[in-house]
């Protein structure tokens, strides 16, 4: 069962991506497709806790649930911010290095204990791993884009708006770890108060759009990415109380960015660099440390 519901989050976590690349392709607006993705999510959260008789009242819910939903929303944006005002890859990086508040919360507090070598080893190797490969640009990019986005000058204001990232990363992700250990026999609750939260917030910056109107090209994606949140947000929520989230995150964040590099090369012919493919095996690596730990 444990490893089914890693698998699982995995699927979800790589799925995302490719959610997010079909609504790019397709045009849509990354304020509609946002609000769309989320406002499924919820109901889809919703719908299940119900069914499952999951209380969605409480007070420890809904306070994690509206920091998960804050910091969410809060890091959505910094991350465009920073996609548009500096670099890419460091970006990425940046938000991907959240999931190390996780995984010293979980250490020091969820599951207090004296780490091992091999869950140390491995979690410092994917963490290089995630870094490098979020920090590289294929040979294509580099051959078809004159000014690419790694060449982008950082400004003051971009390197206070990561740090600001960083936190906002690390706060949705550790308040996820604690909701989900505390709150173990709800998860879709769990989902659907998060989700809740960020809808609200974002609601307001979708309605400011000109014109308003439901296109196809984003609420098509925003469903599928609905479908595909609650599942993978519900498999991580139940993987961390058995498998602990300092074990989760490095999966969960790691082997997406390995996935979708392979299918960036075989389906869409995007060339990988020879360091590209040693740093898919260091992070594979590092998991393997993960999983014998």
């Amino acid at each position: 069962m444990n490893t089914f519901l890693l698998l699982v989050s995995i699927a979800g976590a790589t799925a995302f991506w490719v959610n997010n690349r079909w609504a790019s392709k397709a045009g849509a607006r990354t304020e509609a497709y946002c609000f769309w993705l989320i406002l499924f999510t919820t109901l889809f959260s919703g719908i299940l806790a119900a069914i499952l008789h999951q209380s969605v009242t409480g007070s420890y819910l809904w306070t994690i649930g509206g920091i998960s939903g804050i910091s969410y929303v809060i890091g959505m944006g910094l991350v465009m911010y920073g996609l548009k005002a500096g670099p890419a890859g460091p970006t990425v990086a940046i938000n991907n290095m959240g999931l190390l508040w996780p995984v010293v919360i979980s250490i020091i507090w969820l599951k207090p204990r004296i780490p091992s070598f091999a869950l140390c080893a491995g979690i410092i190797i994917v963490c290089t791993a995630v870094v490098a490969l979020s920090l590289m640009r294929s040979e294509k990019t580099a051959s078809t884009d004159p000014t690419p986005s790694t060449d982008k000058p950082v400004s003051k204001l971009w390197s206070i708006a990561m740090l600001g990232l960083w936190f906002a990363a690390g706060t949705t992700m550790g308040s996820q770890a604690i909701g989900a250990t505390r709150l173990a026999a709800s998860p879709f609750a769990l989902c659907f108060a998060f989700n809740l939260v960020a809808t609200l917030i974002i609601a307001p910056f979708y309605f400011r759009l000109t014109p308003i109107r439901i296109k196809k090209s984003e609420i098509l994606p925003g469903l599928a990415q609905g479908f595909t949140q609650v599942t993978t947000s519900s498999a991580i929520f139940l993987a961390i109380p058995r498998l602990g989230a300092d074990m989760v995150f490095p999966f969960v964040v790691a082997t997406p960015i390995v996935i979708m590099l392979i299918i960036g090369h075989f389906v869409h012919k995007e060339h990988i660099t020879p360091k590209a493919w040693a740093c898919c095996l260091l992070g594979a690596g590092g998991l393997v440390l993960l999983a014998v730990s």
